[in-house]
């Protein structure tokens, strides 16, 4: 949503596992909320070895579900990332697959270059609407 929108209706959720059934954006779509936080584990791309391609195939995946591909059509969707999120269940400040998770989330998110998000640490940010 643009700065000048008023949000009444936010909605937020994690854990949309992408492999497996996610009829709640059904829901989502019919009480159209004008934003979706994700508060993580917004898929399960647990790495398997160093290079990691669990998480990028993990994005394909939720980015490819019908239902997610449907909600995203009609829904603003944004969020943070959390351990499934970043490549190992119950991970640290040390996980090595950091970087790699936060530029999948940024790219599949269609996050601008210029966005804050691209220059620090971490995927938080804050805006003002209305």
């Amino acid at each position: 949503p643009t700065e000048s929108t008023i949000l009444t209706l936010l909605a937020h959720g994690s854990c949309a596992h992408q492999n497996k059934a996610q009829p709640f954006w059904n829901t989502m779509r019919r009480l159209k909320p004008q934003l979706f936080i994700f508060n993580g584990d917004i898929m399960y791309g647990d790495c398997k070895s160093s290079e990691c391609p669990e998480l990028d195939r993990a994005w394909q995946d939720l980015f490819s579900h019908s239902s997610f591909a449907s909600a995203r059509r009609e829904i603003a969707i944004t969020g943070v990332l959390d351990d499934h999120d970043y490549g190992e269940n119950d991970c640290h400040a040390a996980n090595p697959h950091k970087a790699l998770a936060k530029d999948l989330f940024l790219s599949r998110f269609g996050v601008p270059a210029a966005d804050e998000r691209r220059r620090h640490g971490g995927l938080y940010t804050a805006s003002a609407h209305g």
